[in-house]
């Protein structure tokens, strides 16, 4: 069975995740959330694919409204990353341009905001409420990744957030 630590008390990032849920829940009923096309339209910021350093998921410029995102990152990566980055900005983490980079292990100061920011991207693209109905019908972690459109890996946090891997 796959072991999650986090890094930080779970109070901390617990509303990042509520607030990332409340956006799925305002915008989809059923998996996978449509985050792409929740930040073209209900926030107005463009998404641009490209490619760009691999060290690099995106770059976001508020000033332009704009995401500019890594092409070469493949899809669950994309969705996450464009999820993290919305998190970014509704969590209000700075009115400024930043880079944010794939690798941010080491001292870095922005790792709590990147921890709620991480949190808000699971809670909106894996909402509890859309899990636990899931996990009623499908018992394996690969298929549910597939339904969500999400790394295995962020299935089996969820899971364990949730308190749903006894349910498969």
């Amino acid at each position: 069975m796959f072991e999650y630590e986090p890094e930080f008390k779970k109070s901390e990032t617990v509303a990042a995740r509520n607030l990332g849920e409340k956006i799925a829940k305002m915008y989809a009923t059923i998996p996978p959330v449509p985050v792409k096309e929740i930040i073209t339209s209900k926030y107005q910021i463009e998404v641009i694919e490209l490619e760009i350093d691999p060290s690099v998921s995106a770059i976001v410029d508020l000033d332009m409204r704009e995401i500019l995102i890594n092409s070469t990152q493949g899809q669950q990566r994309g969705r996450f990353t464009l999820a993290h980055e919305l998190g970014h900005i509704v969590l209000n983490h700075g009115i400024r341009k930043w880079k944010e980079y794939a690798s941010y292990m080491g001292g870095n100061s922005d790792k709590p905001i990147e921890e709620e920011a991480n949190a808000f991207a699971a809670g909106m693209l894996i909402p509890g409420f859309m899990l636990k109905s899931a996990v009623q019908r499908i018992k394996n972690p690969r298929e549910l990744a597939k339904l969500f459109d999400v790394s295995e890996h962020s299935i089996w946090i969820s899971l364990q957030t949730h308190k749903l891997i006894d349910k498969l």
